[in-house]
């Protein structure tokens, strides 16, 4: 349920007041609006997607989905992949919440319910590496 947290913006004159944006925005976007907002080149290739518009209170190019590898304590566990958009959770596992209704996803939906959405999720998990890169190796 962690992927679900506020964001806050301010530069008074630049960043609208009292705005909300539902937005869904993951760790790879900051990258790109960094440097969209200080003029710098871009990274690439990248898979980030600048949110700076919707900083600025304009449409942007909103993300419909986002994946996300997560893997903190490799020496005590296995890594969990899930791919979401704003009302879907779908781990690689199978498991799908409707997390607006299930925030603290304790009722998965049964295998065979929801498959449009199941399907268009899982085609975004499959577009993505199984295992992430490991920078130490545990025995």
């Amino acid at each position: 349920a962690g992927t679900h947290v506020a964001l806050f913006g301010y530069q008074p004159g630049t960043i609208p007041a009292g705005k909300v944006s539902r937005s869904l925005i993951e760790f790879s976007d900051f990258v790109p609006t960094i440097a969209e907002a200080t003029g710098a080149k871009p990274l690439s290739p990248t898979d980030g997607v600048s949110f700076l518009p919707q900083l600025h209170g304009k449409k942007g190019t909103p993300r419909d989905l986002i994946y996300v590898y997560y893997f903190p304590r490799p020496e005590k566990g296995a890594p969990l992949r899930f791919v979401r958009d704003k009302t879907w959770k779908l781990y690689a596992d199978g498991r799908l919440y409707n997390v607006p209704k299930d925030v603290l996803e304790k009722n998965p939906l049964p295998a065979g319910k929801m498959n449009k959405i199941r399907k268009k999720l899982q085609a975004e998990m499959d577009r993505m590496p199984a295992t992430g890169q490991t920078l130490l190796k545990f025995d």
